[in-house]
């Protein structure tokens, strides 16, 4: 009787690791693509490791990068309403 609710809840501690692993390399990737998208470098991505470390990460996230940086041109585009034309 014990065995049976021992293994249901191994079977559900290793699913919720396996998902909470499959999700972790997509959070990092956003987040370094996101600050690249600002022009900083990927390791500020190493700030959650510190207290308060993700509330400054938070903050920069929010800024738009002004114009074209080391890494590539501004994602949002570069005119004002850019987003907004469309080609037909």
């Amino acid at each position: 009787m014990g065995q049976s609710s021992e293994s249901g809840l191994s079977f559900m501690m290793i699913l919720g690791i396996v998902l909470a692993l499959s999700h972790i390399i997509p959070f990092i990737s956003v987040s370094v693509r996101r600050l690249h998208d600002i022009g900083k470098s990927g390791w500020w991505f190493l700030l959650i490791f510190i207290p308060y470390g993700i509330i400054v990460l938070y903050i920069m996230a929010m800024f738009d990068s002004k114009e074209d940086n080391e890494y590539g041109a501004n994602p949002k585009g570069s005119g004002k309403f850019s987003q907004f034309t469309f080609n037909q």
